[in-house]
């Protein structure tokens, strides 16, 4: 640097190129230059020139070393009309420590993904009437860990045109996991623009897209603002949503007013502190027929499972043997920490409705007696003074909750922020409490008389007094009996 002093290039922002690039081989064209130091590349440039052709052996030789830096800084730091990019995808979790640090540091709304990362980084070469065209992974669009990022775009940005691919995006590789979305967008807001929208999932998952962009019908095209994202939770990204359902979402008070939610246990190890029921014996299971667990070392655990509205799914105990001394001592050999958390706390053992956190199928809940705990994947809701668990039951169990699910979870993982965030009428679903009570009781009644049950003794069409009954008759009437229940729960649902 010394030797280039004579050829006015100052040693500062020497310093600044050479600290800017010592990673360039890992951040490559993430690297941002400096303002300051852009202001200057010309004149850096224009002093390294004359070093390369008139100095000492020194100079020229630190001009060679120095100049490529400079010409890749000035590239980076030019600004375009356009820039188009199919970005590289690597979630946080497999970032190297290196990229991990930096992407926490220079792009803290976009951490989650490369892809988003590239997408942030891309308007920095935007002039301000410039365009951001790109394909990536389409859950920026919905997902919770995207919110911030997504805001940010909806409150800076212009949306003019996004197409959801969605499965069979790259029909060579595994068109489930990479799900791709396509968008053009504005540098700069622009106000009371109407963007246009094509969702390519209405049509059957394994569709050529190709053919199907290329004779997409009108239902499938939707145009609305940027700004008509901000009336959903969230600001998901949600193109078929009608102007009913936004408006409803607008004014209609949400869930949260109603119902305190809480994530389940972590057991640290499902191995070692989890049973199927009838993997223990009886005589040390705690059958919730208190308000209180008794002194038993096995807990009734509610833990997600196959899809089931109302009642049951009731399959899992937990060891809570002395409050859960052994789980909550339950430490990693390596690092020391307890590998368990989320302990239930006040709302262990009280009655509310669970869901599936994850599931292939609809959204749908469960009532939950009293004397249960309940696992991370099987999510708890707990009512507020003056709300009945049936009449919210009714509700999460409608048509009209599983449709704006669709919209705020549509990867069909249901964290307890969609749930909190669905618009409740408590007015419309308390009239429908005791249809939800008798559902209920219909579900229980189904799930008692099957042999995943804890207290089954026979098969419902065995008569309790067998003595002189023909098995044909008490078949019959059992059947007649199922029958109905089955009719009048269709009929109630």
């Amino acid at each position: 640097q010394r030797s280039l002093v004579a050829y006015r290039t100052q040693r500062a922002p020497i310093k600044t190129l050479l600290d800017t690039f010592e990673h360039a081989k890992t951040f490559g064209s993430l690297i941002q230059i400096p303002t300051a130091l852009g202001d200057q590349l010309a004149a850096i440039a224009t002093g390294l020139q004359q070093a390369l052709n008139d100095g000492d052996l020194y100079a020229r030789q630190a001009a060679k070393d120095v100049l490529p830096l400079v010409w890749q800084a000035l590239l980076l730091a030019t600004k375009f009309d356009a820039v188009v990019a199919n970005p590289p995808y690597m979630g946080s979790k497999g970032m190297p420590s290196a990229i991990k640090d930096f992407a926490q540091k220079k792009f803290p709304l976009a951490k989650s993904d490369l892809y988003s990362i590239f997408i942030e980084r891309a308007f920095a070469w935007c002039k301000p009437s410039a365009l951001n065209a790109m394909v990536t992974m389409q859950n920026w669009m919905f997902i919770s860990s995207y919110e911030s990022f997504r805001q940010a775009l909806l409150s800076a940005r212009e949306f003019y045109q996004i197409t959801q691919v969605g499965y069979n995006s790259f029909p060579e590789i595994n068109s489930k996991v990479v799900q791709v979305c396509a968008f053009v967008f504005g540098a700069m807001p622009v106000d009371g623009h109407i963007g246009v929208y094509v969702n390519l999932n209405d049509a059957p998952q394994s569709s050529d897209k190709d053919a199907v962009f290329l004779n997409r019908t009108e239902s499938m095209v939707h145009k609305r603002t940027r700004e008509q994202f901000k009336k959903i939770p969230g600001g998901a990204v949600v193109m078929w949503a009608s102007d009913v359902s936004l408006s409803i979402f607008e004014s209609t008070p949400r869930l949260a007013e109603y119902v305190h939610t809480r994530e389940g246990l972590t057991t640290g190890s499902n191995d070692r502190f989890l049973r199927y029921w009838h993997e223990i014996s009886l005589a040390e299971l705690s059958i919730p027929t208190v308000k209180v667990p008794s002194a038993h070392r096995w807990i009734p655990y509610v833990k997600g499972g196959a899809y089931r509205r109302w009642s049951g799914n009731l399959e899992y105990v937990v060891d809570w043997e002395n409050d859960g001394e052994a789980m909550k001592s339950f430490a990693d050999t390596e690092t020391g920490r307890i590998r368990s958390h989320n302990y239930n706390g006040a709302f262990a053992f009280r009655s509310g409705v669970t869901w599936s956190s994850i599931t292939s199928g609809d959204f749908s809940v469960r009532h939950v007696p009293e004397g249960f705990m309940f696992d991370t994947k099987g999510p708890m809701g707990f009512m507020k003074f003056g709300t009945s668990t049936y009449s919210v039951a009714a509700f999460l169990n409608s048509e009209v909750a599983g449709h704006f699910m669709k919209m705020l979870a549509p990867t069909l993982d249901f964290k307890i922020g969609h749930i909190l965030n669905l618009p409740y009428r408590a007015d419309a679903a308390e009239s429908q409490a005791e249809c939800a009570k008798t559902c209920v009781d219909i579900s229980s009644e189904d799930w008692r008389s099957s042999e995943g049950y804890w207290e089954f003794e026979r098969l419902a069409f065995i008569p309790s007094n067998p003595t002189g009954s023909l098995l044909h008759v008490s078949w019959s009437a059992w059947a007649a009996r199922a029958d109905q229940s089955v009719s009048r729960l269709r009929e109630l649902e």
